[in-house]
C-alpha cells in the first residue's frame, strides 16, 4: 500500500505515450488526490442513508414479525460489519425476507449460514415449502445439502487459481459435480443446473456464474476448510498416532497449497468455532482438536519438512511458495479456530520437542512468513497468530520479527538474541530468563511482560514502553535506554551498569 502511489506516477512517466487502466480498491489508493493527468470512476456501496431510504420504501409493502429483525440489523448504525454486508440492495433483500434470527445480528458467519443454508432454500417466495401432504412444488428444498456442499467446492475451485479466476463457467462447474461422486442421476441434473438457485450467482450472457461478492466466495471457502477438517478428524479416531500425522499432513498440503487465506476466510473461521463453542457442539473438529490436541503431532512433522517432503515429487510447482503457504494456512486455520476455546492462561502448543525444531531451522528461517505479524481483524476482535502461542526455548536468534504481535506469548527462556523487534508488541509477554543480547526492540511495547532475569546485554531500547515491567535480576548493562519509558517498572538488583538512559522516563 505505502508504494502504490510512487508506482502510478513512474508508471505514468514510462508510459506516457499509452493510457493506462488501474483498478483499486478505496483502501489501497485515493483516486481523487493522484496528481496525474486521469478520468476516473469510483463504484460506491450504499450508504447510511441509503439503506434508509430503501427501508422506508421496504416497508410499504407491508412488513411481517419475522422480517423486524433484518430491519433492525440494517439500520443499526454501531455495527461496523453493516457497511461491508448490507451494501447492495439485493442483500438486504435476502437479510430481511430470510427472517434471521437475533443471534445473526452478532456473527456474521450464522447471518450467512442462515441465508444460504436455511433460507434461499426452505422460502416461499422460492416455492419450496412442502404442501400440507408433504409435497413439495419444487424438488430444490431436498437437496439443499449437495446445493451447499457445491457452492463450497466453486469457492474452493476459485482459491485453487490463486483467486485470479472469479468465475467458472457451466463445464467447470459440471467436473466440479462429476468430482463430488454423487451415483443418484437426478441429483447430478440438479447440482449441474440449479446451483445459482440456492446461492445467487450471477450470470453474463457469455454463459460464465461468480459469486455476487467476495465475502461470500470467502464464507463458502471456509465451509469448504470445516467439511475437510471434520473428515480428517473423524478417521484420525481410528488411525495411530504415525498415520494421522502422515494422512492430516498429506491432505492439507494437498488442499492448501495454492494461496494463502484472505483475512476474511480467518474471520468465518472463527465465527464458525464460536459459534459451534457456544452451542457445545463436540461434533466438529475444534472442539475435538481442543480436547485431543492432534496440532502439535502433524504441525511438528511440517515444521521439519516444510509441510511439503515427498508430495513435490508428483509436480514441479514452486516448493518455497508451496511450503510457506501449507505451513501459514495451517496456522491460521489453528489459530482462528481455537480462539473460541481458550481460557486466559491457555497456549497454544505448536510443536512437541523444541530441539528437534530448532535442528531444523524451517521455523527460525520463516517465522514472520509462517506467523504472518499482520493480525486479522475478527470481528471487533483482533487476532495476532503469534498470541497466546507457546515459543518456550525457541531459537530465534538474528531473526526478523520488526512489528510482530507477540501479545501474551510465553517466551520464557526463548533465544532473541540479536533478533529485530523494532516496535513489535510484547504486551504481557512471558519473557523470563529469555536472550535479549543485542536485541533491536527500539519502540517496542514491553508492558505487562515479565522480564526478570531476560539478559539484556547491549540491547537497543530507544523509545520502548517499559512502563510497569519487572526487571528483578535483568542484565540491562550496556544497554541504550534513551527515551525509554520505565515509569513504574520494577528494577530491582538488574544490571544497569553502562546503560545509556538518556532522556528516559
Amino acid at each position: 500500500n505505502t508504494n502504490s502511489e510512487n508506482y502510478i506516477y513512474q508508471i505514468s512517466r514510462a508510459f506516457s505515450d499509452y493510457k493506462v487502466i488501474i483498478t483499486t480498491r478505496p483502501q489501497y489508493l485515493d483516486v481523487e488526490k493522484l496528481d496525474i493527468r486521469k478520468k476516473h470512476i469510483i463504484l460506491q456501496h450504499f450508504d447510511a442513508s441509503q439503506r434508509r431510504e430503501w427501508i422506508e420504501c421496504y416497508k410499504k409493502t407491508g412488513i411481517l414479525e419475522y422480517e423486524k429483525t433484518g430491519i433492525e440489523y440494517i439500520l443499526d448504525g454501531k455495527n461496523e460489519e453493516i457497511d461491508s454486508i448490507c451494501d447492495t440492495p439485493m442483500v438486504m433483500y435476502m437479510i430481511v425476507a430470510g427472517g434471521i434470527n437475533e443471534e445473526a445480528k452478532h456473527n456474521p458467519w450464522l447471518l450467512y449460514h442462515q441465508i444460504f443454508y436455511k433460507e434461499l432454500s426452505d422460502t416461499e417466495y422460492n416455492s419450496m415449502f412442502p404442501n400440507c401432504e408433504g409435497i413439495y412444488s419444487h424438488d430444490i428444498g431436498k437437496y439443499r445439502e449437495q446445493l451447499y456442499r457445491l457452492s463450497a467446492e466453486i469457492a474452493y475451485s476459485m482459491f485453487c487459481s490463486g483467486n485470479t479466476k472469479l468465475f467458472l463457467t457451466s463445464e467447470e462447474i459440471s467436473d466440479i459435480v462429476d468430482k463430488l461422486y454423487i451415483k443418484d442421476i437426478k441429483i447430478i441434473e440438479i447440482l449441474q443446473h440449479c446451483y445459482a438457485l440456492c446461492n445467487y450467482w450471477k450470470s453474463n450472457d457469455k454463459g460464465v456464474v461468480e459469486f455476487y461478492h467476495n465475502n461470500i466466495r470467502d464464507f463458502f471457502l471456509c465451509e469448504k476448510i470445516f467439511y475437510e477438517f471434520n473428515v480428517m478428524y473423524q478417521k484420525c479416531e481410528t488411525l495411530s498416532v504415525q498415520e494421522m500425522i502422515t494422512f492430516i499432513t498429506e491432505k492439507i498440503y494437498d488442499l492448501f497449497r495454492y494461496m494463502q487465506f484472505p483475512g476474511k476466510v480467518l474471520e468465518f473461521l472463527y465465527l464458525c468455532a464460536k459459534y459451534y463453542y457456544e452451542h457445545d457442539n463436540r461434533m466438529k473438529f475444534p472442539f475435538k482438536e481442543y480436547e485431543k490436541k492432534y496440532l502439535p503431532h502433524f504441525f511438528s512433522d511440517m515444521l521439519q519438512y516444510g509441510g511439503v517432503n515427498y508430495y513435490e515429487r508428483k509436480s514441479g510447482e514452486n516448493v518455497y511458495d508451496n511450503m510457506i503457504n501449507v505451513l501459514t494456512n495451517t496456522v491460521r486455520i489453528f489459530r482462528s479456530i481455537l480462539e473460541p476455546y481458550m481460557s486466559e492462561d491457555d497456549y497454544i502448543k505448536w510443536y512437541n520437542d523444541v530441539n528437534y525444531i530448532n535442528r531444523t531451522s524451517i521455523l527460525k528461517n520463516n517465522f514472520k512468513e509462517i506467523f504472518n505479524s499482520l493480525s486479522s481483524s475478527i470481528y471487533y476482535e483482533v487476532i495476532s497468530l503469534t498470541s497466546k502461542a507457546n515459543f518456550n526455548n525457541l531459537d530465534l536468534s538474528e531473526a526478523d520479527l520488526r512489528r510482530i504481535d507477540f501479545l501474551g506469548a510465553n517466551l520464557i527462556k526463548t533465544n532473541l538474541e540479536g533478533a529485530n523487534l523494532i516496535e513489535a508488541n510484547l504486551h504481557g509477554a512471558d519473557l523470563h530468563e529469555a536472550d535479549l543480547i543485542e536485541g533491536n526492540l527500539r519502540g517496542a511495547n514491553l508492558i505487562l511482560a515479565d522480564l526478570q532475569e531476560v539478559h539484556l546485554f547491549r540491547a537497543d531500547l530507544r523509545e520502548a514502553d517499559l512502563g510497569d515491567v519487572v526487571l528483578r535480576e535483568a542484565d540491562l548493562s550496556k544497554a541504550d535506554l534513551r527515551k525509554a519509558k520505565l515509569s513504574g517498572a520494577d528494577l530491582r538488583e538488574a544490571d544497569l551498569r553502562e546503560a545509556d538512559l538518556r532522556e528516559a522516563d
